[in-house]
């Protein structure tokens, strides 16, 4: 006669395996940037140790690279780790440029939730012009910051 095992015991994932680590935060441009200047194809920064799609999701944006994976970069394009961070090699002060990267990411997260908040129906017209001229001088400040970051 077989052994019946309860479906959730033998489905249940180990949550060891299955926690992924959130990843490193890096300047998506730097590492293609990094890449071209090393004179490497996608295929050739990987190395086996990667795949293409790990490296183009890294320089898009849409990952973010392990430590071993951000050692491997590194490693590959003769970069330090501090240049993909956007902190001073020598001192580790977080550079202007990524300063203004950040700031220009909260302020885009603030413009959603304002918007959120304007779609609303229960706001006054007091609240609402209020909203309006906050939304619209976020909106400036993150047209500034990417005229800054383009002048650096």
């Amino acid at each position: 006669m077989s052994e019946v095992h309860d479906v959730r015991e033998v489905a249940a994932p180990d949550p060891e395996r299955s926690r992924r680590r959130a990843g490193i935060n890096v300047i998506p441009q730097r590492v293609r940037r990094a890449r071209e200047e090393a004179g490497m194809t996608l295929a050739e920064l990987a190395e086996g140790k990667l795949s293409r799609t790990a490296i183009h999701l890294i320089e898009a944006g849409r990952s973010r690279p392990s430590e071993a994976t951000l050692a491997h970069i590194s490693e590959r394009t003769g970069k330090p780790i501090a240049y993909f961070l956007g902190r001073d090699a020598g001192t580790q002060q977080v550079l202007p440029e990524e300063n203004a990267r950040r700031a220009a990411d909260l302020l885009r997260q603030a413009s959603w939730s304002m918007n959120g908040l304007l779609r609303h129906g229960e706001l006054t017209v007091t609240e609402r012009l209020a909203l309006e001229a906050m939304l619209l001088r976020i909106r400036r400040g993150i047209l500034f910051l990417a005229a800054l970051r383009e002048r650096q």
